[in-house]
């Protein structure tokens, strides 16, 4: 009797062109639509309107923008399926919520997430959380329900002439994304916008179903020039999400990342960044590179077959997170013979690099002709001067509070969010010169 199983790592299959592939399936069509929700309204503060503005209308051109959301599959039955193999009772619908969340965590087919998701929904139907061997059978009802094989990522790409769009349904890793690459034009630089967002599986209004909607997050827009700049910031130690340790090298177009796993072994990795996208391949040679998660014949025989690992990493304006798709494969194997019989489609899994955030940036600027100029020498005290603090990534908060200093003392200035997420201002303020020798420092 053949076993299944998965295979420790990250390797991708794409389909370029529509005609290349089967057609998309009412689900990702679904996904689509959700991400795109927001596409037609104005470009968020910060995004290049233009630019913004040239994705819309390719998205436009693509019968993209203004989907119908199709009929969804028959997730009334999934929400009853649930809740009998969850031992609800008739309380599936009123459960609806942390019964999605178990969903989600069986299309990823990660068990441990499996077995968090069902604690939780115990606890919130007033029960004890299941142990050991009660939990492991749980897990595999729900995954008799749901899928016992993490879903397969959707790709296409559609090439045109004056524009690529790249369409990804990333079902396991709970993430859909549609990006619009744009070449160089007359008087416009190379530029690519990212619409992406986030699953998330709810009960349905009437408590009879479980919906799986996708939550979009604020498109990301980079420049040739804005890549450029923030390219050689990226080289240098990060951590994943697991505990591994990173380090990213490499110059221009080309990069690499090495990564070490807990158990000390290391995967590297080399591919390419292209307006602030990062896609690079571990060739798999050595039945270490896939753990201990598969007996050592069948990751020798996959240590042969010319796979792939391979990352997918957006940088998205911020310097201190990386965060995209971790690929794998699920393996079929013989239970007596353990011959490979069969490599099934890739899915994917979130991953996310960290590193600490640096502070920001301060500088003073003056008003001068409808904007601001940094103040250059000395500075002119007793007269109308502003503070400034760039922030490395993005922030959410309406106003920060930033530090202004000078031999003997200290300030704390607030400082509002302009249009651009990672500036911010103070209102107008008079300086005076300090008392001992030395200048205001921010």
């Amino acid at each position: 009797m053949p076993r299944s199983a998965f295979l420790i790592g990250l390797a991708a299959l794409a389909l370029v062109g529509p005609a290349a592939g089967a057609d998309i399936d009412a689900r990702t069509m679904g996904a689509i639509a959700d991400v795109l929700a927001p596409a037609g309204s104005a470009p968020p503060p910060g995004v290049d309107p233009e630019i913004y503005a040239r994705a819309v209308e390719a998205l436009k051109a693509e019968r993209l923008l203004g989907l119908a959301r199709p009929p969804q599959p028959a997730d009334a039955a999934l929400l009853t399926d649930y809740g009998k193999a969850l031992l609800l009772g008739q309380r599936a619908g009123e459960l609806g919520t942390h019964v999605g969340a178990v969903h989600d965590a069986v299309l990823s087919g990660q068990r441990d997430a499996i077995s968090d998701a069902i604690g939780a929904l115990y606890q919130a139907a007033g029960r004890p959380v299941p142990q050991g061997e009660a939990m492991d059978r749980l897990v595999d009802a729900a995954r008799g329900v749901g899928g016992a094989e993490p879903a397969p990522t959707v790709r296409q790409t559609l090439e045109r002439e004056g524009y690529t769009v790249e369409l990804t349904d990333a079902v396991a890793a709970g993430k859909t994304a549609v990006e619009v690459l744009l070449p160089a034009a007359s008087g416009h630089e190379p530029a690519r916008v990212l619409f992406e967002g986030s699953a998330k599986t709810e009960a349905s209004p009437d408590r009879k179903g479980l919906e799986h909607r996708i939550q979009p997050a604020a498109p990301c827009v980079v420049t040739a020039a804005s890549a450029a700049a923030a390219r050689e910031a990226l080289n240098g130690a990060w951590t994943g999400s697991d505990g591994s340790v990173w380090a990213i090298s490499g110059a221009g177009d080309a990069i690499q990342l090495v990564g070490t796993r807990a158990d000390g072994h290391r995967l590297d990795y080399q591919g390419t960044i292209r307006l602030g996208k990062i896609d690079a391949r571990h060739a798999i040679s050595h039945v270490a590179d896939m753990g201990e998660g598969l007996p050592l014949e069948v990751r020798s025989q996959l240590a042969g077959m010319g796979l792939f690992f391979t990352l997918r990493l957006e940088t998205c304006g911020s310097g201190s997170r990386l965060a995209g798709l971790w690929g794998s494969q699920h393996v079929t194997y013989g239970a007596l013979d353990l011959q490979v019989s069969k490599v099934h489609d890739p899915y994917d899994q979130q991953i996310v690099l960290t590193r600490e955030a640096g502070g920001p940036e301060l500088r003073f600027v003056i008003a001068e002709g409808g904007g601001y100029r940094p103040v250059e020498g000395a500075l002119p005290y007793g007269e109308p001067i502003f503070l400034e603090a760039l922030y490395p990534d993005p922030q959410d908060e309406a106003e920060k509070v930033v530090d202004l200093s000078w031999p003997g003392g200290a300030v704390p200035v607030p400082v509002a969010r302009t249009g651009d997420p990672k500036l911010y201002r103070s209102a107008s303020i008079l300086l005076d010169p300090p008392a001992a020798e030395g200048e205001v420092q921010p």
